[in-house]
């Protein structure tokens, strides 16, 4: 920037192009000043593994993506399928708008996803059950085990 500057002071032959970055220059700073990047690690009880980025425009209304998982996921991943495994994925997004300096508003949709995985047979059995809606099968009797699936 300096040097643009003496180009345009000394009225040299490129003065116009010396003028036009100058104006440039100037353009992404301010841009800089009201825009601002945030990636960020975040730690809940039930979903200890959450990244979340956003854009926060002082002057206009900018986005943010969240994504969490808890460490199931992993286990699911590894397919260790035991019994009562609950893994969770939350997915976020929407738009953050400045209310005042510094209190921000997030809005936007965004979803959980549990899953349960894997059989469960009967001992003695050839017929598979799978978990009901809490993850467990009914079992009152503790006759099945976890299936190979």
């Amino acid at each position: 920037m300096p040097l643009y500057r003496q180009i345009v002071e000394n009225d040299c032959p490129s003065r116009l192009l010396a003028q036009q970055q100058i104006n440039r220059i100037e353009l992404l700073l301010n841009q800089r000043k009201n825009h601002s990047r945030v990636f960020t690690y975040e730690y809940t009880k039930d979903t200890p593994i959450g990244f979340s980025y956003g854009k926060y425009n002082m002057h206009k209304v900018g986005g943010f993506f969240g994504m969490s998982v808890n460490k199931n996921v992993f286990d699911m991943m590894r397919n260790d399928c035991t019994v009562g495994d609950m893994p969770e994925v939350n997915v976020n997004f929407g738009w953050t708008i400045k209310i005042a300096s510094p209190v921000w508003v997030f809005f936007g949709p965004g979803a959980t996803v549990k899953c349960y995985y894997g059989d469960y047979k009967p001992i003695g059995l050839k017929d598979k059950i799978y978990p009901n809606k809490d993850g467990f099968p009914n079992d009152p009797d503790n006759k099945l085990v976890v299936g190979s699936d």
